[in-house]
């Protein structure tokens, strides 16, 4: 099955042109979605030596999109002190946040959008601030994951689904992205609708 995802054919060992050695994605990791025997799936694929390689697929559902985007965030080299690509292509839902920490260009080739009931998640540094919906996050300090720095966002339509969230339990819940202490963030031609508060709050960034 993998092999056919998304019409993709793998031309290894067949000789030139079709096999060049190393296959070529636009990007380090690629996430589309394809229809699989009536099942639309989300698909994270990565560049190998010889060839695309799976990262995490799952049926194409609010529960699984962020996790799998997630995973192709995750499967970026560790440690790197270069950027790396991520290209989103297709309209993606989200029940929970998808956390960007450090030298990472995200590319939205469609939309996100927040489920009904978005979830919740605890941001900034303790003491945090509890029950924030956000759906792009700038690391996750309550983790102790990395500072984010060196992050660019690129592309796409971030929709809040504003009238199909819970009232706010403070005032400035529900921003779109979301980062704190960041160091040289760019943000470029993203469209924010329908956000419950702010499109955006980068909270003691600096370049």
């Amino acid at each position: 099955m993998c092999a056919a995802i998304a019409g993709l054919q793998d031309f290894r060992s067949e000789g030139p042109p079709a096999d060049i050695g190393t296959y070529q994605l636009p990007c380090s990791v690629m996430v589309f979605q394809y229809t699989f025997s009536g099942t639309v799936y989300v698909c994270a694929i990565r560049s190998g030596v010889r060839g695309w390689v799976l990262v995490n697929h799952l049926p194409s559902l609010a529960a699984n999109d962020a996790t799998v985007i997630q995973s192709a965030i995750n499967a970026l080299t560790a440690g790197r002190t270069w950027k790396e690509k991520v290209v989103l292509q297709g309209d993606f839902i989200f029940i929970k946040p998808i956390y960007v920490a450090f030298y990472i260009t995200l590319e939205i080739l469609g939309n996100i959008k927040a489920d009904a009931n978005f979830q919740t998640a605890n941001i900034g540094p303790p003491p945090a601030e509890p029950g924030l919906r956000r759906l792009i996050v700038g690391s996750n300090l309550q983790a102790a994951n990395p500072q984010p720095i060196y992050i660019d966002i690129i592309g796409g339509t971030l929709d809040g689904n504003k009238a199909n969230q819970p009232a706010p339990p403070q005032a400035n819940d529900g921003f779109l992205i979301f980062f704190f202490n960041g160091i040289n963030i760019n943000i470029k031609n993203v469209k924010g609708i329908n956000s419950k508060a702010y499109g955006m709050d980068l909270d003691n960034c600096a370049n």
